[in-house]
């Protein structure tokens, strides 16, 4: 199961930090937000499917929620740019297709849950 997975991937991760802190000590804020995501996810995947709701800010902090939305919009920012190397795109069409992206993705989990 997924959610085992993820579980087996916390205690990695935790035992990964434990061992060489000296590596990723610099990262704790990054990882312990990883971490929080994660196991927000793993609950929800054990939960009734009836009662699938993902909501991060009852999970994260207000600094937490912060970081996560700043790693989100690098991803967009990521996303953006690989698109634009495939052709050249204005602003405004980055825009409607991020838009088509995301509406497709709800379509997907309204249908899944």
């Amino acid at each position: 199961m997924i959610s085992d997975t993820l579980n087996n991937a916390i205690c990695e991760i935790e035992e990964y930090e434990r061992e060489r802190s000296e590596v990723y000590g610099a990262w704790s804020e990054e990882i312990a937000l990883a971490k929080k995501v994660m196991a927000a996810v793993m609950e929800l995947l054990q939960q009734p499917s009836s009662e699938h709701h993902l909501n991060f800010s009852e999970t994260l902090s207000p600094e937490q929620m912060e970081l996560w939305r700043n790693t989100c919009e690098a991803e967009v920012n990521r996303w953006a740019r690989l698109l634009r190397s495939l052709e050249p795109v204005v602003g405004e069409k980055v825009v409607a297709r991020l838009h088509d992206a995301i509406q497709r993705q709800d379509a997907l989990m309204e249908e899944r849950y």
